[in-house]
């Protein structure tokens, strides 16, 4: 659950440095809160994008990023033996998991949210974005990556 929190949480309107800069025209804007709707800031937002800017650093972003890439997305023996008697089955099964339901999906959601964030979107936000894309190509890729490419391979 961890994972699909630190999702919500890049891919969340409310905290963007944009939403600061459109309120600076208004008084406030209206946001969806666990206890009900919510007046925002243009100052309760900035304040939220510069703690968000100051969590998600570039290392924490990368090192995110790292763990989901090769801990929780390489499929593991049983993953294989089951994709090997019904690859199709394996899909549809995977594509049905939700982040609070799957680990994996949890770390697909949170690779999206990362790669996906704009850099320009939150103060600071130093490694969310496209600077993540490069390093996310490389790591699917080289090594562990190509490992299980020919181990899938094998099976076939």
């Amino acid at each position: 659950n961890a994972l699909g929190f630190l999702a919500n949480v890049l891919e969340c309107d409310e905290y963007k440095v944009d939403l600061a800069a459109e309120l600076s025209t208004r008084a406030s804007r209206r946001a969806p809160t666990a206890t009900g709707d919510q007046e925002m800031s243009a100052a309760a937002v900035a304040e939220a994008a510069g703690v968000l800017g100051g969590f998600f650093t570039a290392e924490r972003c990368r090192g995110l990023l790292d763990f989901c890439v090769h801990t929780l997305l390489p499929l593991r023996a049983p993953d294989l033996e089951e994709w090997a008697d019904d690859a199709e089955g394996f899909h549809l099964t995977q594509l049905s998991l939700g982040a609070d339901e799957s680990p994996r999906a949890a770390a697909e959601k949170l690779v999206h949210a990362l790669v996906s964030s704009s850099p320009g979107g939150r103060q600071s936000s130093g490694g969310t974005g496209s600077d993540l894309a490069p390093l996310l190509a490389h790591l699917v890729t080289g090594g562990e990556a190509a490992a299980q490419l020919t181990a899938a391979a094998a099976l076939e």
